[in-house]
Parts: C-alpha cells; structure tokens; sequence
C-alpha cells in the first residue's frame, strides 16, 4: 500500500492494480474458524484469524488511499487523459472495495 503513496503515477495505477488482485485472491481463503471455540482451534486457524484481521485493517488504509487518489486534483505538467486514467481506474477499486465490505 506504500506505493500508493508515489510521486509516478504508473507506479500508483500498478500498486492500485496489484492490491485488488491481493484482495481478491484473499477473500476467497477461508480466514475464519468456522464454529470452533478459541481453545479449540489450531495454530494454523489461529494464524489465519490473525491474518484476517491483518487484512481488514489494511483494507481500511487502502480505501483511504485509494479514494484520495480518485479525487486528486493534477499537478504542474500532468496529463489530462494519464489523470483520467488514474481517477477512473481508482473510482473502479473504490468500488471494488465496497462490494468487498459486503461480502465480509
């Protein structure tokens, strides 16, 4: 998600990229330990808890990321279509996420 933060946009766009496709291919692991208590999960249950946890605070940075950049204003010498581009692609992943939140 730190790539998110770069200054060159292609770099930005791929990260964007790349993240939902980390995303995706997380939800559709099975993080949760079903009906188990706590004591009678197994560590790798318990590490796939941890994991989902993880996720879901990442998440909540990336949608903060992400819709900054669907709304950023161009700078000095950008170009209108590669701006475009950005915010168009970054509207779409806002969007992403938010059917994400619902499938959780």
């Amino acid at each position: 998600s730190s790539l998110l933060d770069k200054e060159d946009r292609p770099v930005r766009i791929a990260a964007g990229e790349a993240l939902v496709v980390i995303f995706e291919i997380g939800i559709t692991e099975k993080f949760s330990a079903d009906s188990k208590g706590a004591s009678d999960m197994t560590q790798e249950e318990i590490n796939r808890q941890e994991s989902y946890t993880h996720l879901q605070g990442l998440r909540g940075k990336v949608i903060t990321q992400v819709k900054n950049l669907s709304v950023e204003a161009g700078g000095k010498g950008s170009a209108k279509k590669d701006l475009n581009n950005q915010r168009n692609l970054f509207r779409d992943i806002v969007d992403f996420f938010e059917v994400l939140k619902l499938s959780f």
